[in-house]
């Protein structure tokens, strides 16, 4: 199949016109339409209106030459990506450098030799083919990339209406921080907290993934916790229970977990009358101030999830007491595992705990700030590498 062009030949010489058309004409398996300018400002006109496929340059044309009207056609939008070949009798290399420099995308000297032109057309077409191939995909991705991002904005507000407030959380109270920073614009770390009567439930959970998969898991999780803490008000109880529900939720007709999805996380059920906190843990603990003693009480070092379907494992309910002006910390492991600092290595779980103590005198704000302003030094050029909560609640 023959391909079909079309070329606007500016030239203030109808002969060199003439020429030039005779030559294209003698191309076997390329059909050229030609079109005409007598100078620099006719051919930007034409460029504009019809659009052609290459432009052939005089240098030297009266009103406008053939410099300035290849900077005009490029400066266009409409126009900047047409290839433009000068023709010109000026052989120096600053000629031709400046004609390239200007936006043109090759060269033919004058007198023009038929083979070298056809030569040059042909290459000069291919190549803007591909660019013009490549540009449609960047603008294709371009768009697809918009319609996701604004997908993910949109996810990001719906997860941010759904999940409660740092102020709700603070409200249920004496004083609170959450510090939260997901590595993508949704977060697969969130927070929950709820008010029974004299109980208060908190919670710091961890789910697979994060971005859009550990969004989708927050969700999960947020709904299991609001329902469950209506059947009991054991942590560890209520951990069983939404392993069950989790485990139920993820495998399909044949009896196959179709994820290997789970949560990490941090529950604490805080009885203000009797002054005791229960807690329970998948793989993350809990960090109790007391009287200035630091106390940390460990996880079950497995999921909610898939591996406790499997093994057939409880969590185990830890109670300790608590007096007005204690602090607890419960968090993901987002903090400890952050890659930085001068030897570019983990944050680790070590120095959290010692930033978390020298710091827990002050007021709650302060040590938000603290937490943040500490991460970000840490992290310095490295990309976060997972979402990251912490939560700090005085009693």
């Amino acid at each position: 199949m023959i391909k079909k062009f079309s070329i606007l030949i500016a030239d203030d010489q109808k002969d060199n016109i003439i020429v030039i058309l005779d030559m294209l004409k003698t191309s076997t398996d390329v059909e050229y339409t030609v079109m005409a300018a007598p100078n620099g400002k006719i051919a930007c006109e034409l460029a504009e209106k019809k659009l052609p496929d290459m432009i052939i340059m005089d240098w030297e044309m009266p009103v406008m030459n053939g410099i300035e009207a290849v900077r005009q056609i490029k400066a266009n939008p409409i126009t900047s990506d047409i290839p433009i070949i000068m023709a010109t009798a000026l052989a120096s290399s600053s000629h031709l450098g400046e004609a390239l420099e200007v936006g043109a995308i090759d060269y033919v000297r004058k007198p023009i030799d038929r083979l070298e032109l056809l030569a040059r057309v042909k290459s000069s077409l291919l190549l803007s083919e591909s660019y013009k191939k490549i540009k449609t995909q960047k603008e294709l991705l371009s768009h697809n990339n918009k319609l996701i991002t604004d997908s993910i904005k949109y996810a990001h507000r719906i997860q941010s209406a759904i999940l409660p407030s740092e102020e709700y959380i603070k409200d249920l109270f004496n004083d609170a921080f959450v510090f939260i920073q997901p590595k993508d614009c949704v977060s697969g770390d969130f927070y929950w907290g709820k008010k029974i009567n004299n109980k208060i439930f908190i919670a710091a959970v961890d789910c697979t993934g994060h971005g859009v998969p550990g969004a989708f898991m927050s969700l999960i999780g947020y709904n299991l916790l609001e329902q469950l803490s209506n059947e009991t008000i054991n942590p560890a109880q209520l951990l069983d229970l939404m392993k069950t529900s989790v485990c139920e939720k993820l495998v399909n007709e044949k009896n196959q977990f179709k994820v290997n999805d789970g949560m990490d996380m941090s529950l604490c059920v805080i009885d203000y009358t009797e002054m005791i906190i229960n807690y329970a843990g998948a793989y993350n603990p809990l960090f109790l101030i007391s009287n200035n003693t630091f106390t940390e009480t460990k996880a079950n070092k497995m999921p909610v999830g898939k591996a406790l379907l499997e093994t057939g494992k409880k969590f185990t309910n830890h109670q300790m007491s608590f007096s007005k002006g204690d602090k607890i910390y419960l968090f993901s492991d987002g903090y400890a595992d952050q890659i930085g600092g001068s030897e570019n290595d983990k944050f680790f779980l070590s120095n959290f705990r010692d930033m978390i103590i020298e710091n827990s005198k002050l007021p709650m704000n302060d040590q938000k700030e603290v937490i943040k302003t500490r991460l970000f030094d840490w992290i310095g050029d490295n990309a976060q590498i997972d979402d990251i909560m912490v939560l700090g609640i005085e009693l």
